[in-house]
């Protein structure tokens, strides 16, 4: 994102809060508590279940542009709303007043259609890391991310305290699930590509991360983080890394990727196989 389009989002944040015109688009009591929001600056991703359900983007103050992938709109149409979408404010308002049943119906065309186990994978992920009962380490402030000059995407960004100051660093975060082909080269082709490219602009991605987080704290989108957060001006805090699911640890293509690791990648395995060494008896 370009510093004159965040700096022209900004305006827009006082239309999500409470009250807000937009506030709709937020509204739990709309979209249900299983919508993943994501703010971008001048447009906002809505996530279910792995799949951008839509984007809605201000094209200036009073007009707007939601955007829907053609096959969520399959098999049961949208009354108000097309593939593309330019509206005003007198436009919007059918969609703002019929907002919970629109959100209902593409959600029911997702389930239909599927999004594959991956996208199911870091969905549930980014929920678990998100829910302030489980008290994450790790907190994700984004996903999907497009990296600059390429076509290629980010799976995750989360933020987690570096120890000993007062500061967090940014993670960069790829998931793959079960016996993924591209598992050996999730290091060289993706994390370490993506990590370059965010150190060479580190400055400024680091800045309007920090934007964005309080953007969310203001809307309520961050509601475990209960006090202003510092990411660290340091590009050498970052780290990389790989979460495997659904597959074992000695597997040759996790034993393929590791030998990619430098000192500043690491990696998770998160299993839903059945070990007998990792049962616990209860006394």
């Amino acid at each position: 994102m370009s510093n004159k389009v965040f700096a022209r989002a900004l305006n827009y944040i006082d239309d999500l809060r409470n009250r807000g015109k937009l506030s709709f688009l937020r509204n739990k009591n709309l979209i249900g508590t299983d919508i993943d929001i994501q703010f971008r600056g001048d447009y906002l991703n809505l996530y279910y279940k792995g799949a951008s359900l839509l984007k809605f983007k201000w094209l200036s103050k009073n007009t707007y542009e939601i955007t829907i992938s053609k096959k969520y709109l399959e098999p049961s149409k949208i009354a108000w709303l097309q593939d593309k979408n330019r509206l005003n404010d007198n436009s919007l308002k059918p969609i703002r007043k019929n907002f919970k049943q629109i959100v209902a119906q593409l959600k029911r065309n997702i389930r239909y259609l599927g999004k594959g186990k991956e996208n199911a994978f870091e969905q549930i992920f980014i929920e678990n890391n998100c829910n302030v009962r489980n008290r994450p380490s790790f907190i994700v402030i984004d996903r999907q991310v497009v990296i600059p000059g390429s076509k290629d995407r980010l799976d995750l960004v989360a933020i987690s305290k570096i120890d000993g100051v007062n500061e967090y660093r940014l993670n960069l975060i790829e998931l793959k699930y079960g016996e993924d082909k591209r598992i050996p080269k999730v290091h060289d082709e993706q994390l370490e590509k993506y990590h370059l490219r965010f150190k060479n602009d580190y400055p400024n991605i680091a800045k309007q991360y920090q934007a964005i987080i309080r953007q969310k704290m203001s809307i309520g989108l961050l509601p475990y983080l209960t006090q202003d957060i510092s990411i660290s001006k340091d590009s050498s805090t970052m780290k990389k890394i790989a979460v495997f699911g659904n597959i074992r640890d000695d597997h040759r293509f996790v034993e393929q990727a590791r030998s990619q690791f430098d000192e500043n990648t690491f990696y998770v395995i998160q299993n839903n196989i059945l070990e007998e060494s990792k049962m616990k008896k209860c006394n």
